[in-house]
């Protein structure tokens, strides 16, 4: 699993890219597993600790991935990210995505983008989450919702 981008939250970049890199593995691990019901290669769907985790990986042309999440917690609120990892190559990569909440209050949505900063002539990335729009909110959830009902669980 991926985790909730507000542990990502001004935090440097290479420690979120590990943290993506490490659910990427476990994910993969994952599929197939006899806990897994989405019989869809790169595609998992099973019952976790903290809830229902339906989660689809995207393998792009150019070995980045992209991971489409949707967790349904036990407390009934429902966490959708979308979480595109480019591959590591000089350097750590930026990565970018969105997560939104569904709850009984409504939506909240959250873009991942990266600040660039300078600390005694040294440059320094870290991430913060943008707040977005409520149409924003609605737009990126239909974007990720179409991808993994593109994956059906049996």
């Amino acid at each position: 699993m991926i985790a909730s981008f507000t542990s990502f939250h001004h935090a440097n970049v290479s420690a979120p890219y590990e943290q993506a890199q490490m659910g990427l593995r476990t994910l993969k691990q994952l599929d197939g597993t006899p806990g897994d019901k989405n019989l869809s290669p790169n595609a998992i769907s099973m019952a976790t600790s903290q809830g229902q985790v339906d989660a689809v990986i995207l393998s792009n042309g150019d070995e980045s991935s992209s991971i489409v999440q949707r967790l349904t917690k036990k407390s009934g609120e429902v966490v959708t990210s979308w979480l595109d990892v480019p591959k590591a190559g000089n350097g750590i990569p930026n990565m970018t995505g969105f997560e939104i909440s569904q709850s009984l209050i409504g939506l909240h949505g959250l873009a991942l983008s990266v600040k660039e900063s300078w600390t005694m002539g040294t440059p320094v990335r870290s991430y913060e989450n943008q707040l977005l729009a409520s149409n924003e909110s609605q737009n990126a959830l239909m974007r990720a919702e179409a991808v993994l009902a593109s994956f059906p669980a049996h």
